[in-house]
Protein backbone atom coordinates (compact mmCIF):
# COMPACT_ATOMS: atom_id res chain seq x y z
CA UNK A 1 0.00 0.00 0.00
CA UNK A 2 0.82 3.63 -0.43
CA UNK A 3 0.31 7.06 1.40
CA UNK A 4 -2.63 8.30 0.50
CA UNK A 5 -3.34 12.36 0.71
CA UNK A 6 -6.72 12.64 1.62
CA UNK A 7 -7.26 16.39 2.02
CA UNK A 8 -4.86 19.64 2.48
CA UNK A 9 -5.85 22.74 4.08
CA UNK A 10 -3.36 26.35 4.45
CA UNK A 11 -3.58 27.11 8.08
CA UNK A 12 -0.79 29.81 7.63
CA UNK A 13 0.62 32.35 5.35
CA UNK A 14 3.03 35.14 5.16
CA UNK A 15 5.75 37.07 3.33
CA UNK A 16 7.63 33.82 3.68
CA UNK A 17 5.88 30.94 3.41
CA UNK A 18 3.10 28.96 3.91
CA UNK A 19 1.89 26.05 6.44
CA UNK A 20 -0.55 23.30 5.11
CA UNK A 21 -2.05 20.68 7.00
CA UNK A 22 -2.77 17.17 5.33
CA UNK A 23 -4.72 14.09 6.10
CA UNK A 24 -2.98 11.19 4.80
CA UNK A 25 -3.74 6.75 5.07
CA UNK A 26 -0.13 5.18 6.02
CA UNK A 27 0.87 2.11 4.31
CA UNK A 28 -0.34 0.33 7.46
CA UNK A 29 -3.91 1.83 7.04
CA UNK A 30 -3.84 4.64 9.70
CA UNK A 31 -4.54 7.91 9.32
CA UNK A 32 -2.81 10.64 10.15
CA UNK A 33 -2.45 14.69 10.12
CA UNK A 34 0.94 15.87 8.77
CA UNK A 35 1.99 19.44 9.19
CA UNK A 36 4.22 20.80 6.44
CA UNK A 37 5.84 23.90 5.09
CA UNK A 38 5.04 24.78 1.36
CA UNK A 39 7.71 24.80 -1.45
CA UNK A 40 9.87 27.45 -0.98
CA UNK A 41 12.99 28.32 -3.15
CA UNK A 42 16.69 29.75 -1.71
CA UNK A 43 20.14 29.89 -2.56
CA UNK A 44 23.64 30.05 -0.86
CA UNK A 45 26.33 31.20 -1.91
CA UNK A 46 30.30 30.49 -1.96
CA UNK A 47 32.28 33.17 -2.99
CA UNK A 48 36.18 34.47 -2.58
CA UNK A 49 37.37 37.96 -2.73
CA UNK A 50 39.98 38.54 -5.49
CA UNK A 51 42.67 38.42 -2.49
CA UNK A 52 41.25 34.88 -1.86
CA UNK A 53 39.42 35.22 1.47
CA UNK A 54 36.29 33.17 1.83
CA UNK A 55 33.40 35.86 2.10
CA UNK A 56 30.78 35.08 5.00
CA UNK A 57 27.77 36.82 7.13
CA UNK A 58 27.35 36.95 10.40
CA UNK A 59 23.63 37.38 11.51
CA UNK A 60 21.55 37.46 14.50
CA UNK A 61 18.90 34.52 13.95
CA UNK A 62 15.62 35.43 15.98
CA UNK A 63 14.72 31.62 16.07
CA UNK A 64 18.63 30.60 17.62
CA UNK A 65 18.44 34.04 19.70
CA UNK A 66 22.26 34.47 18.75
CA UNK A 67 24.24 35.25 15.94
CA UNK A 68 25.57 32.87 13.16
CA UNK A 69 28.24 32.68 10.24
CA UNK A 70 26.89 31.17 7.34
CA UNK A 71 27.51 31.76 3.72
CA UNK A 72 25.50 34.68 1.87
CA UNK A 73 22.07 33.68 1.44
CA UNK A 74 18.18 34.26 0.98
CA UNK A 75 14.67 33.35 -1.02
CA UNK A 76 14.49 33.28 -4.24
CA UNK A 77 11.50 35.79 -5.64
CA UNK A 78 8.34 34.09 -7.31
CA UNK A 79 9.21 33.79 -11.31
CA UNK A 80 13.05 34.87 -10.47
CA UNK A 81 15.74 32.49 -12.15
CA UNK A 82 17.78 30.81 -9.49
CA UNK A 83 21.01 31.94 -10.77
CA UNK A 84 19.99 35.56 -10.81
CA UNK A 85 18.95 35.16 -7.20
CA UNK A 86 22.41 33.97 -6.10
CA UNK A 87 23.75 36.94 -7.88
CA UNK A 88 21.18 38.88 -6.54
CA UNK A 89 21.83 38.03 -3.03
CA UNK A 90 25.82 38.03 -3.16
CA UNK A 91 25.79 41.52 -4.34
CA UNK A 92 23.03 42.86 -1.92
CA UNK A 93 24.75 40.99 1.46
CA UNK A 94 28.57 41.11 0.40
CA UNK A 95 28.64 44.38 -2.20
CA UNK A 96 30.48 42.07 -4.65
CA UNK A 97 29.17 40.88 -8.21
CA UNK A 98 30.04 37.65 -9.86
CA UNK A 99 31.63 37.55 -13.60
CA UNK A 100 31.09 33.83 -13.17
CA UNK A 101 28.60 31.38 -11.44
CA UNK A 102 28.49 27.83 -11.13
CA UNK A 103 25.39 25.57 -9.77
CA UNK A 104 27.59 23.67 -7.23
CA UNK A 105 24.17 21.38 -5.81
CA UNK A 106 20.61 21.62 -4.98
CA UNK A 107 19.09 19.50 -1.93
CA UNK A 108 16.08 19.57 -0.06
CA UNK A 109 16.36 21.51 3.07
CA UNK A 110 14.25 19.40 6.02
CA UNK A 111 11.79 16.57 4.03
CA UNK A 112 10.20 15.50 6.65
CA UNK A 113 8.62 19.48 7.57
CA UNK A 114 8.78 20.76 4.00
CA UNK A 115 9.53 20.23 0.01
CA UNK A 116 12.07 23.64 0.33
CA UNK A 117 15.21 23.77 -2.00
CA UNK A 118 18.46 24.96 -1.17
CA UNK A 119 20.60 25.64 -4.48
CA UNK A 120 24.01 26.48 -3.64
CA UNK A 121 26.29 28.36 -6.30
CA UNK A 122 29.97 29.38 -6.34
CA UNK A 123 30.78 32.66 -7.68
CA UNK A 124 34.06 33.73 -8.92
CA UNK A 125 35.67 36.62 -10.68
CA UNK A 126 34.30 39.14 -7.47
CA UNK A 127 33.94 42.56 -8.41
CA UNK A 128 33.60 44.50 -5.38
CA UNK A 129 30.25 47.35 -5.96
CA UNK A 130 28.74 48.31 -2.51
CA UNK A 131 26.42 46.51 -0.13
CA UNK A 132 22.71 46.71 -0.70
CA UNK A 133 20.74 45.47 2.38
CA UNK A 134 16.97 44.85 3.14
CA UNK A 135 15.07 46.86 4.82
CA UNK A 136 14.76 44.46 7.78
CA UNK A 137 18.45 42.82 7.09
CA UNK A 138 21.33 43.56 9.31
CA UNK A 139 24.87 41.27 8.74
CA UNK A 140 28.18 41.67 9.23
CA UNK A 141 30.24 40.65 6.27
CA UNK A 142 33.23 38.58 6.93
CA UNK A 143 36.92 37.94 5.29
CA UNK A 144 38.16 34.26 6.18
CA UNK A 145 41.03 32.65 5.51
CA UNK A 146 40.91 29.36 4.10
CA UNK A 147 42.96 27.43 7.08
CA UNK A 148 39.93 28.64 9.58
CA UNK A 149 37.33 26.28 7.97
CA UNK A 150 38.48 23.27 9.69
CA UNK A 151 37.86 25.25 13.14
CA UNK A 152 34.72 27.06 11.80
CA UNK A 153 33.21 23.35 11.07
CA UNK A 154 33.95 22.32 15.15
CA UNK A 155 31.11 24.96 15.81
CA UNK A 156 27.71 24.96 15.02
CA UNK A 157 26.83 26.07 11.78
CA UNK A 158 23.62 26.03 9.53
CA UNK A 159 22.77 23.15 6.90
CA UNK A 160 24.05 25.40 3.81
CA UNK A 161 27.15 26.84 5.36
CA UNK A 162 28.38 23.34 6.32
CA UNK A 163 28.19 21.53 3.53
CA UNK A 164 29.47 24.85 1.74
CA UNK A 165 32.87 24.60 3.91
CA UNK A 166 33.11 20.71 3.34
CA UNK A 167 32.63 21.21 -0.43
CA UNK A 168 35.81 24.14 -0.23
CA UNK A 169 38.09 22.01 1.35
CA UNK A 170 37.31 18.75 -1.08
CA UNK A 171 36.85 20.68 -4.02
CA UNK A 172 38.35 24.21 -4.19
CA UNK A 173 41.96 23.47 -2.88
CA UNK A 174 44.30 26.69 -3.35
Amino acid sequence: MRYKHLKKEKVFENKHFEIYEEDLVLPNGNQVRWTFLKNYIAVGVIAFTPEGKLLLVKQYRPALKQEIIEIPAGLVDPGENVEKAARRELEEETGYRAGKMTKVCEYFRSPGLSSSKMYIYHAEDLVKTCQNLDEDEFLEVLEVDRKEIDEMLKTPLDGKTMYSLNYIKCNLKK
